[in-house]
């Protein structure tokens, strides 16, 4: 088989012509002819030089030894949350002279384990990964790569891997509990379907734990992005909430509070006495509306330098100071609770 000088040559035609492996091309391309034979490296040269094989840059670049880039992989990075914690993460890696690759898995494990191959090939340095539950398979790609990996927004107890989070559970455990000493006895959750994601599920267990620690019981609407709307939630919130109890909204995903907030607006007279509206981050509106928003605030920011500077002591060879990070979060008390009068920082 001969392939003559054409546009769009690729590695696997280079490899084809000189009847070797991909790997093998990529050694010779790379310098490392210490793992090739000589007959090898002059049929790579051959057919390098016949096709006018011109090795793309960036690729080149990338499958070196040392890239200075990482790859950061998000359940969803189109939310606030995610770019908070892109911002922490950028930050610390201009600072140390490193490139950020950004993917989104969408919550499926089959594209989640794809970008991961694809940016093991491609070379990167290492990883920031928020991963769904698919956490075996992941762990195992990884490190047979032999590529470092600093696990985000989940606990991986049991294990000698890196990860840092936020302390959602506690955080939400604990305002619920508040707000039931307080009076509140009636309880509605809101919130996404919990699929693959431990976030969620965090949500969603201390709020109903909280509940179930007081005897107690709640009530959940699932939602997802479009459904269901204001109008919807208005009538179910008129049919369901009696004003002779107190009743405590949690709403579970930072995405949906607007949506929940707007549909209260005929009973915002029974806030908070009457009806209590809870959410999670939010803070750029919920101090601005009326009346203003509880919401517990993650260290989203911190924790996307925390994760960037721990993978960066990785590759660098420094130890980290910590294997495990749990960053406290706050609760903004505001006037959709009785509870807003008393100090922001439950800790």
């Amino acid at each position: 088989m001969t392939l003559v000088k054409r546009k769009n040559v690729t590695i696997s035609d280079v490899a084809t012509l000189a009847h070797t492996s991909i790997a093998s091309v990529s050694y010779y391309l790379n310098n490392k002819t210490n793992k090739l034979g000589v007959a090898t490296q002059e049929r790579i040269a051959k057919a390098i030089h016949e096709t006018n094989y011109i090795p793309n840059a960036q690729a080149q670049q990338l499958v070196g030894k040392q890239s200075h880039v990482i790859s950061v992989i998000l359940l969803n990075n189109t939310n606030l949350w995610a770019g908070q914690l892109l911002d922490g993460i950028e930050q610390i890696a201009l600072a140390e002279d490193y490139q950020t690759v950004v993917c989104t898995s969408n919550f499926d494990q089959e594209k989640e384990l794809m970008y991961i191959d694809k940016m093991i090939a491609l070379g990167i340095d290492g990883f920031i990964l928020q991963p769904t539950n698919n956490f075996k398979a992941v762990e195992k790609h990884i490190r047979q790569a032999g590529k470092p990996v600093v696990f985000c927004d989940c606990s991986l107890l049991g294990s000698d891997n890196y990860w840092a989070k936020t302390n959602l559970y506690d955080g939400i455990y604990t305002a619920t509990e508040i707000l039931i000493q307080n009076g509140y006895n009636d309880f509605i959750g809101i919130g996404a379907k919990i699929g693959n994601s431990r976030t969620r599920m965090e949500r969603h267990q201390g709020f109903c734990e909280a509940i179930q620690a007081y005897g107690k019981t709640s009530r959940f609407i699932t939602v997802d992005y479009a459904v269901p709307t204001i109008s919807y939630l208005r009538e179910y919130f008129k049919q369901n909430i009696n004003p002779a109890k107190h009743t405590l909204i949690f709403v579970e995903n930072q995405w949906n509070l607007p949506r929940v907030f707007k549909s209260l607006k005929p009973l915002y007279q029974l806030i908070p006495n009457q009806i209590g509206l809870f959410g999670i981050d939010c803070n750029n509106w919920t101090d601005l509306t009326k009346p203003t928003i509880t919401t517990l605030i993650e260290p989203v920011h911190e924790l996307g330098e925390q994760i960037c500077k721990t993978l960066i002591n990785l590759l660098e060879n420094k130890a980290p100071s910590n294997r495990q990070i749990l960053l406290n979060c706050n609760i903004n008390w505001q006037e959709s609770t009785d509870y807003h009068k008393h100090s922001n920082n439950y800790a």
